[in-house]
């Protein structure tokens, strides 16, 4: 199943998030989710690895599309734009 507790997989990830890995996929190509798992440890390939927080913030889109939201709605209301940087301070 997984790596460790805190390693999930693709797959684990969609099963656990009740989202199919075209979508998954779909969203990671796009810029829209940004897995926040360490890189993938050893084996063949660039896997991506996942975290509990992975998959609540993806269940939340999941919820948020259920109920009529827009895609990009959905994703701006579960991981808001961070603010500005604060102005250099004058030299």
């Amino acid at each position: 199943m997984t790596a460790t507790l805190t390693e999930l997989r693709a797959g684990d990830v969609c099963r656990l998030a009740g989202i199919s890995h075209r979508e998954l996929d779909h969203w990671i190509s796009t810029g829209r989710f940004i897995a926040s798992g360490p890189p993938s440890s050893g084996g063949p390939g660039n896997h991506r690895t996942f975290t509990m927080a992975d998959v609540y913030r993806l269940r939340a889109v999941k919820a948020r599309r259920e109920w009529g939201m827009e895609l990009d709605a959905a994703f701006r209301t579960v991981d808001p734009p961070l603010p500005a940087p604060p102005a250099p301070p004058p030299s």
